[in-house]
């Protein structure tokens, strides 16, 4: 995971890193640990921050490995 880039959308959103946590339902301290690749992100999770933080290219930020059918 790119966790440069993924506090990057959250500053330029506006979002403090509790925030984030909060609009997506998960703990301040899981979400911190999940940024500094303590413990990785769910697939769920990685759809809500997408959602919440206009990530467009999830591959990129979460290096994401998506085969030429679409899938993860």
């Amino acid at each position: 995971m790119n966790n440069n880039l993924l506090r990057a959308k959250m500053t330029e959103c506006g979002y403090s890193q509790g925030q984030v946590a909060s609009l997506i339902g998960m703990h301040c301290n899981t979400l911190s640990r999940k940024v500094k690749g303590e413990s990785d992100f769910t697939l769920t999770e990685v759809r809500k921050l997408c959602r919440v933080l206009r990530i467009t290219d999830p591959a990129r930020v979460f290096d994401l490995y998506i085969d030429s059918a679409g899938g993860i």
